[in-house]
């Protein structure tokens, strides 16, 4: 798959390059672009939908620094802020060459995008948010402790709740599915992948800039189409807060998929296209159609 490296802009000539991994594929005239989630990179989040969007799409996915293939070395600032200017600098390359986007974030990378289609409305056509994080209030405490403690001990805190099972190690089950012949690593395996992406000192950067963090206000706010796509049985994300939020807006589609988790777009990845095919032709009919020149009729 094509990839390519884009150094992040800094002030200090001096200093050490932030490089950003990201995939581009497909030449369609349309562009989506990918934000994956924490502890994720873009080929394991949103491999699937890459690869059958890419024959009509022009496809664009970054790995967020402190993951994957991007910048994640020691003695660099992680977290929420590092993360969007990552991903406003991609799209601005993009906006350069392909103009209008679609941008796609799951679970935290949702936030993201979000926060990216606030600041720049006039060249986002849609947003779509798949087990958006509204919030991590349930997780603070998590969040604090992993905060507080040193990084030695930061790697054994994360160490046992991956042994246990627990956040964020919890969607191991949902994520691998046997009947499509995938393998369900064990605990432990599957927290050396995890730690492999995403180190630990990068993660702990992540958590303080968590605390706190809500999107409610930004989302009902927001007045372009935005889809939500959750899981039924999501137990990071329950579909019930997006549900309410969704109500309060007034180009909101919401979707919740049976039988599926956390990563719904890569356990039931051929539903998820469904949804967003019809979402994005529904929307690509309007901005075409006679509506555009009326835009209060499109509500």
């Amino acid at each position: 798959m094509p990839s390519m490296i884009l150094n992040s802009v800094t002030s200090d000539p001096g200093a050490k390059a932030k490089k950003i991994f990201y995939i581009e594929k497909g030449e369609g005239r349309e562009t989506l672009l990918f934000v994956h989630g924490w502890f994720q990179n873009a080929r394991d989040c949103f491999g699937p939908l890459i690869d059958r969007y890419s024959h009509h799409y022009h496809i664009f996915a970054l790995d967020l620094p402190g993951h994957g293939s991007s910048y994640k070395e020691k003695g660099f600032s992680y977290g929420m802020r590092e993360a969007y200017e990552a991903l406003e600098i991609l799209f601005l390359k993009i906006q350069k060459t392909h103009g209008s986007v679609t941008v796609v974030g799951h679970s935290l990378g949702s936030f993201l995008s979000m926060q990216l289609a606030m600041n720049y409305p006039k060249d986002i056509q849609n947003v779509i948010l798949i087990s958006p994080v509204i919030d991590f209030g349930n997780f603070d405490h998590v969040f604090r402790k992993l905060g507080r403690l040193p990084l030695w001990l930061g790697n054994w805190f994360l160490f046992l709740r991956a042994v246990r099972g627990r956040f964020p190690f919890k969607d191991r089950t949902y994520i691998y599915d046997p009947e499509k012949g995938h393998r369900i690593p064990g605990r432990l395996q599957y927290y050396r992948i995890k730690k492999n992406n995403h180190p630990v000192h990068a993660a702990r950067g992540y958590v303080n800039s968590f605390i706190g963090m809500s999107m409610e206000a930004m989302i009902t706010n927001y007045h372009a189409p935005v889809l939500f796509i959750y899981g039924a049985y999501d137990q990071l994300t329950p579909s019930g807060y997006g549900s309410s939020i969704a109500q309060k807006m007034v180009s909101a589609v919401f979707r919740v998929v049976d039988g599926a988790g956390h990563n719904v777009h890569q356990t039931r990845d051929e539903e998820v296209k469904s949804i967003i095919d019809d979402f994005l032709d529904e929307h690509r009919k309007k901005r075409t159609g006679w509506t555009r020149f009326f835009p209060w009729r499109r509500r």
